[in-house]
């Protein structure tokens, strides 16, 4: 039987969720016909494959075609606007796998309860995900949940060796954003304690130039080399000493392909909790996993001291690459998950009914945070109308949110924002963010909008005279005064 694979990316590019995505066509093309299809544009720069093909920002009909033709639709997870919709639309009947890429502690790259009820089957890419709570407690699933765990395609590192160098170099491939990389990451690096050091930083993103003028306000600008995006990844392993791997401590790593092919080369990584990336190390034997920066440090610090122990470490990694990420049990796990799926009859299947909301796009990024702690002042913030405290202290959090909770590509706040810029309330919470991050121009301009787009007046005139009196808008600033004086004159009483 020659199967119809329909796989569905949230967005195609160099991350590792989309290269799972395609190392799983690859490695059970035996099976049949696999079509990729990526609900947005790529990033701007994204070069995708030949082959095998993806269609990039298939209309509606063309999409739902693809679902009802196909035997089964292999859905690859993570928190975007555009997935969500996709999601809570109208859906011809289909067989569908949902593979999350996240590991699914941190918001907002979570797990909800409608999501956890609404596919066939379940598969998550790491261990660490499956075993969380909210995963444990949910109900069963036609086909069950399993770990489907990517590897990746090693051919490109094979025969690396290290070369030789000068000096000590501790390297980071992956995503240069504040969203997934260590927010302090250039400070963490300054206080390790190796005269020689070097530090290279690889991959795609928006943190450039913020490392870069970190870099030059400690006076270390010559420490650390910036690649950007890096195709022979071989030639850049080989001339490292250490795989620095700090996450920011509210990361989304699941099976981090990149963090496999660094073992693979023989690149003792150094790898901070928590999270799933720490669960790819045996600590003590392929790599070191610690608990702070100052661990952090002084790991790095103690592999330089001790040469001997850093090649243990290497040649250990080594082995256990090659022996745990195997691509015949990648596929084997792809093939069985299939089986199981292909046992039950195609079905519709709905999205759970939500409470009707004045701004469903930003009800929608609330439903899609879950039960988290983080969804509490966003769920305040939106049902919120009396001028009153509470409000204002719902509202003051949602300013004070972190890098992943803001961000603009990975399911944040301004990710949304970006996707409906019809919606008020967005528009609110991203002048919030940005205001919280000391860019009170912008934040102006989103509190402008939320104005103009029917908010409640007294809402965005009361945080945006505040943001235009920290960017010197004085007389933008006097206007929303005068009109707060009439609408809630407690507010500023």
């Amino acid at each position: 039987m020659t199967l119809r694979i329909l796989h569905l990316l949230p967005q195609a590019s160099s991350g590792g969720a989309t290269q799972s995505a395609l190392r799983a066509a690859q490695v059970t093309a035996a099976l049949g016909e696999h079509s990729l299809m990526a609900l947005v544009p790529s990033p701007r720069g994204y070069r995708a494959p030949a082959a095998p093909p993806i269609v990039i920002a298939p209309g509606t009909p063309t999409l739902h075609a693809a679902i009802a033709a196909a035997d089964l639709v292999h859905l690859h997870f993570w928190n975007t606007p555009a997935l969500y919709a996709l999601l809570r639309a109208p859906w011809p009947p289909a067989r569908v796998l949902v593979w999350a890429h996240i590991a699914g502690h941190a918001a907002p790259q979570v797990l909800p309860p409608a999501l956890l009820a609404w596919p066939d089957m379940l598969a998550a890419a790491s261990p660490f995900t499956l075993d969380l709570p909210a995963v444990r407690a949910a109900p069963p699933l036609p086909a069950g949940r399993r770990l489907i765990f990517p590897v990746p395609d090693f051919s490109r590192l094979a025969g690396v060796a290290p070369a030789p160098h000068t000096g000590f170099t501790v390297g980071y491939v992956g995503t240069v954003s504040f969203d997934k990389l260590h927010p302090d990451y250039v400070a963490l690096h300054a206080g390790v304690s190796v005269p020689p050091a070097r530090f290279v930083l690889a991959g795609t993103g928006g943190a450039w130039p913020r490392l870069q003028r970190q870099a030059q306000a400690l006076g270390l600008a010559e420490q650390f080399e910036y690649r950007g995006y890096v195709r022979d990844l071989g030639a850049l392993f080989s001339a490292l000493d250490v795989f620095g791997y700090p996450l920011a401590p509210d990361n989304y790593a699941a099976a981090e392909l990149v963090l496999q092919e660094a073992l693979f080369a023989g690149v003792p990584p150094v790898v901070l909790r928590p999270g799933a990336a720490a669960r790819l190390i045996v600590p003590g034997e392929t790599g070191l996993v610690v608990d702070d920066a100052p661990g952090y440090q002084r790991a790095i610090e103690s592999l330089f001291h001790h040469p001997a122990e850093r090649a243990r470490l290497s040649a250990n990694a080594r082995a256990y690459a090659r022996e745990r990420f195997r691509a015949d049990d990648f596929a084997a796990s792809l093939v069985e998950a299939y089986a199981a799926l292909l046992a039950l009859p195609k079905r519709p299947r709905a999205w759970p009914t939500s409470p009707p909301s004045p701004f469903p796009a930003a009800a929608g990024f609330v439903e899609a945070l879950g039960a988290t702690p983080e969804a509490v002042p966003f769920a305040l913030s939106l049902a919120g109308a009396a001028a009153d405290e509470a409000l204002l202290a719902a509202d003051t959090a949602i300013a004070r949110s972190t890098p992943l909770m803001s961000s603009a590509a990975a399911g944040g706040v301004l990710h949304y924002r970006r996707a409906d810029p019809t919606d008020a309330m967005l528009c609110l919470w991203a002048g919030l963010v940005l205001a919280g991050q000391g860019r009170a121009a912008l934040a102006v301009a989103e509190f402008t909008q939320a104005r103009h787009l029917g908010l409640v007046p007294w809402r965005a005139d009361w945080h945006l005279a505040r943001a235009a009196q920290a960017c010197g808008a004085l007389e933008v600033a006097d206007a929303a005064l005068a009109r707060l004086r009439a609408a809630a004159p407690h507010l500023i009483a």
